[in-house]
């Protein structure tokens, strides 16, 4: 250890003027080399150490490349105090989950946090721990998915060892169903061998007849042995306080068993519960999972739900997203939910998500006030100065059962007399600004180009082949070259999304794959062969669904540079995101339904660069 002292935390080249001033006699030098000498010692630093603070000044310097590679020595140095090494692995681990210095690479980030969770510098066990907590509790996409009970047993690991850093986020954790459920294992499950006091049916017939206490005694045993019916039934019995006293843990605790089994109802209840925030921690991640669950198995409640959480999302720094939130109100209208069509009149009214249309939100306001929607009717009188009568639905009710109007059946959404359709030139100056010509490069040899359409203020979609395997994907606004980060995608539907820090002016509006017909002219603008926003018409030729991904046939010319451009309607919507053409036919080009963007689009939160 003496060979390789060091006299400070500096190179020598870099000693205090008052070492190198030539007016210090030689016996002072001496005198003040020994005491340097000395101090150096008495820390007993080896060339590891020399390693470590090379590695942490050029990480200070933003020399993160070299800064790995010093960083690994030190981990690599068979002499090096294991507290140090321990401290090298935890940045090492930073660097690879944050892509600074070397390639993103959460997978061996999450590898190195153990290692260092599992040793015995304390206070790096004990930040290595609470980040593992983070990853597991927010997953890493395509990694790891989120894993709240991974996350909780990091968090609860780094205080019971002491780290009270731990204590907030095992509180929030704690409010979790799956954790409650966790803490409280015996009253969720049964003994394989425990006898059912009755079946289902005679627990109804107990709730019918006034014995609300029997009834639940016979739900919460199906209930623990996995019943999902039942699960739900428990929930709702503990949320009203009917045969058992009124508990919201254990309420939100079965509706999450009941959820995870697959009742719709409890989904949607969930989804409703993560909403508000008040029971369960408020999350829109959470309450956007459930709630999609629920929209499959046919919920208009969870459709309308979605596109209220994409208005108002509950997460601090997440954008709103009118568009997916016009996609969900009419997923909802089309299974008759009144309060969606209403939600729609008020997007038309107020021109949010869509082009402004009053008359089309009337029409809405009307369809939701057939249905029995009150705030319909004083909506349709504050803003229209009209009365709605009962008398004015012919068919207001048939079999008891209320049905929306000829115009908003089940099977298309609420549509009114489409406005004055605008010229060529009006439409490509009003929609020319939300479409980019972008350059993805993966290196300086490889380099690409394509289109790309702004469908938020921050989230852009393209085709996943103009962005495949591009390090720097950029446009130029103006004199201004604007970066993109990734985003998710799917493959199989070459649909994928780019994100930006940069306000960008949306498309605004969307029409349905399932309201288009052959022979509509349609428009499109990209940028084939590099020119910027050309545009182009043609005529939908053909509506097409290939593995399960809809496609519009179209007559509009789609060349190189055009992929992930616009395809727009006579008034303007956006239908599909050009895509490719048959090489050997003359013509024949194709766009992807934008549903199919829709279904998979991000909520919008802004990209950090």
């Amino acid at each position: 250890m003496i060979a390789f002292t060091y006299f400070s935390r500096r190179n020598l080249a870099r000693r205090p003027t008052w070492i190198a001033d030539k007016k210090i006699s030689t016996p002072r030098f001496s005198v003040l080399l020994v005491l340097v000498f000395v101090v150096a010692l008495s820390s007993c630093r080896t060339i590891g150490d020399v390693n470590y603070v090379a590695a942490s000044d050029l990480d200070e310097a933003g020399r993160y490349h070299e800064a790995f590679n010093r960083y690994q020595s030190v981990v690599s140095d068979s002499l090096y105090p294991e507290k140090e090494k321990m401290a090298a692995r935890y940045r090492l681990a930073q660097m690879y989950m944050k892509g600074i210095g070397t390639n993103e690479n959460p997978s061996e980030a999450i590898k190195l946090y153990k290692v260092v969770a599992a040793g015995e510098a304390k206070s790096w066990r004990n930040f290595a721990q609470l980040e593992l907590g983070r990853i597991y509790a927010m997953g890493v996409s395509g990694v790891i998915a989120s894993d709240q009970f991974e996350a909780w047993k990091w968090y609860n690991a780094a205080a019971s060892d002491g780290y009270e850093a731990a204590n907030p986020y095992i509180e929030k954790l704690n409010r979790q169903p799956n954790i409650f459920i966790h803490q409280h294992r015996e009253e969720f499950t049964l003994a394989s061998n425990a006898e059912a006091p009755a079946g289902m049916e005679r627990g109804y017939d107990l709730f019918k007849s006034g014995d609300a206490n029997g009834a639940f005694r016979i739900f919460n045993w199906h209930a623990r042995r996995g019943n999902a019916e039942a699960q739900a039934n428990v929930a709702s019995m503990y949320k009203d306080g009917i045969g058992v006293a009124t508990d919201s843990r254990r309420y939100a605790a079965w509706t999450y068993e009941a959820a995870r089994n697959g009742d719709p109802r409890a989904q949607l209840e969930l989804g409703r519960l993560y909403l508000n925030g008040k029971i369960v921690p408020g999350s829109d991640a959470d309450a956007e999972r459930w709630l999609t669950k629920a929209a499959t198995q046919g919920s208009a409640e969870a459709y309308n739900q979605l596109g209220i959480l994409m208005l108002y999302p509950v997460d601090k720094g997440r954008e709103k997203n009118p568009l997916k939130a016009v996609y969900h109100f009419k997923k909802a209208a089309e299974r008759n939910s009144a309060p969606a069509l209403a939600n729609l009149g008020d997007l038309y009214r107020k021109g949010v998500g869509v082009q402004k249309d009053r008359g089309r939100a009337k029409t809405y306001y009307i369809a939701a006030a057939r249905l029995g929607l009150t705030a319909a009717r004083t909506r349709l009188f504050e803003h229209f100065s009209y009365v709605y009568n009962d008398g004015d639905n012919k068919q207001a009710k048939k079999a008891g059962k209320v049905t929306i109007p000829k115009r908003a059946k089940a099977s298309e959404p609420v549509k009114s007399v489409p406005a004055k359709t605008p010229s060529a030139v009006e439409l490509f100056a009003n929609l020319s600004p939300s479409i980019f010509r972008i350059i993805a490069a993966e290196n300086k040899d490889a380099v690409s180009q394509g289109s790309a359409v702004a469908l938020t203020e921050s989230v852009l979609v393209t085709n996943c082949h103009v962005i495949s395997k591009s390090a720097v994907i950029a446009t130029k606004v103006g004199e201004k070259i604007v970066y993109f980060s990734r985003s998710i995608g799917d493959a199989k539907k070459d649909v994928c999304f780019l994100s930006t820090s940069n306000k960008l002016r949306p498309i605004p509006e969307t029409r349905s794959f399932s309201d288009l017909k052959v022979g509509e002219k349609v428009f499109a603008i990209g940028s084939p062969s590099g020119l910027q926003n050309s545009f182009s018409d043609g005529r939908i030729s053909g509506l097409r669904e290939r593995d399960g991904v809809a496609y519009i046939q179209t007559t509009a010319p789609i060349s190189s540079g055009s992929s992930g451009g616009a395809l727009i309607d006579e008034q303007g919507r956006l239908i599909g995101i050009t895509t490719f053409k048959l090489r050997d036919a003359e013509n024949i080009n194709f766009a992807v339904a934008i549903d199919e963007a829709l279904k998979i689009m991000p909520s919008g939160a802004v990209a950090k660069r």
